[in-house]
């Protein structure tokens, strides 16, 4: 039944470049092909602004960012989404200050946004501070305050506003450093 058609019709490209370049050329291909998330080109990008020893311990730290949102099932885009607009003057044309989940790539990597953020020069303290607004979104998302300790205010804005809405999670992570008092006044 072998006929040769697949070894015969098919091209394999190699490419041989350094891993800052590869990680681009990665990027690139992924855009145009297969569907990555805003999520996963981050993760590629901040992996461009490490070296190559470093990767092990981006990666460990990315982990601390993902398998938590997992583990709750809570949707990563959604939260990236929320950690943006809470910490990062949100400029767009529509001028609602608002970023949807297609537009946080392109937001990252704009060039006012991304000295903003600073993950060029600093990728673990951006990466640290996501993971900070991850635990911080959690505990809201258990009625918890930003300590992690039951919260009643928290508790009952939670169940005010059902599963289905989740936005003022973005006021509460604005918020997430405020005193404990202050913050359980807010969601009051």
């Amino acid at each position: 039944m072998w006929d040769g058609t697949l070894a015969n019709n098919v091209v394999f490209i190699q490419i041989s470049t350094d891993l800052s370049s590869a990680l681009k050329i990665f990027e690139t291909i992924n855009e145009r092909g297969v569907g990555l998330n805003p999520m996963d080109l981050l993760k590629n990008l901040l992996f461009t602004h490490v070296q190559l020893g470093q990767f092990t311990q981006l990666k460990n730290e990315w982990k601390k960012i993902t398998k938590p949102l997992e583990r709750a099932k809570e949707k990563p885009l959604r939260f990236l989404r929320y950690f943006l607009m809470a910490n990062y003057v949100i400029r767009n044309e529509r001028r609602d200050a608002v970023v949807r989940e297609d537009e946080i790539y392109d937001w990252l990597v704009d060039k006012q946004n991304a000295a903003l953020c600073d993950y060029a020069t600093k990728p673990f303290e951006f990466v640290r501070k996501i993971t900070r607004d991850v635990d911080h979104y959690l505990a809201f998302a258990e009625g918890c305050g930003s300590d992690g300790k039951p919260n009643l205010a928290m508790d009952s804005l939670e169940l005010l506003c059902g599963g289905a809405f989740s936005l003022h999670r973005v006021l509460l992570l604005a918020a997430s450093n405020f005193p404990k008092p202050l913050l359980s006044s807010s969601a009051r």
